[in-house]
């Protein structure tokens, strides 16, 4: 992830790293020690006007994170694409170390500019939820929700063919225990 300016404007937002767009390619951050209990992050979402990549562009907020100098990650993902896909997986290892456990509940579109995205872990009911302006949109209560680490965050996604990191991203990001 980096700061930059969103695409067209002066505005700072947090966005996709400007790296070269590979087949698998998440760009995240995440502050340690933020809980080894319960967590939220609240965000609050820059989308550009009127964008509609062609190829799949996601943002991410992440949660019990932990990493390893080896490049294995072990995490919760809130994933919520450019074209309204929204779910949770279980991240453990490198790229092909994901489980989807999420169910969606159906009731968000695609994230619009402005939009306000909380996502809470809790972990002794191996639960996590993720929710849009206070409509729930997402839920898991899963084993894998375990075994996780103290730091919270976010991440993007990007397939190639989508060349505009600054479209989609994170205008302000929370991280907090609750």
């Amino acid at each position: 992830m980096r700061v930059a300016r969103a695409s067209g404007t002066t505005t700072l937002i947090a966005q996709h790293a400007a790296a070269p767009v590979i087949d698998y390619n998440d760009s995240f951050a995440f502050v340690p020690g933020i809980s080894s209990g319960n967590m939220r992050v609240t965000a609050v979402v820059y989308r550009a006007s009127g964008y509609s990549p062609s190829a799949n562009h996601e943002i991410e907020i992440i949660l019990g994170c932990r990493t390893t100098a080896g490049g294995n990650h072990r995490w919760i993902e809130c994933l919520w694409s450019a074209q309204g896909a929204a779910d949770i997986v279980d991240l453990d290892g490198g790229p092909s170390g994901f489980t989807v456990i999420g169910v969606n509940t159906g009731q968000v579109a695609g994230p619009r500019d402005g939009d306000v995205w909380v996502a809470e872990l809790h972990r002794a009911a191996n639960t996590v939820r993720w929710w849009v302006n206070g409509t729930l949109a997402c839920t898991a209560v899963h084993p894998l929700i375990s075994n996780l680490g103290d730091g919270a965050g976010i991440a993007a996604f990007m397939r190639p063919g989508d060349t505009d990191p600054g479209a989609l991203g994170f205008r302000s990001v929370r991280c907090e225990a609750i």
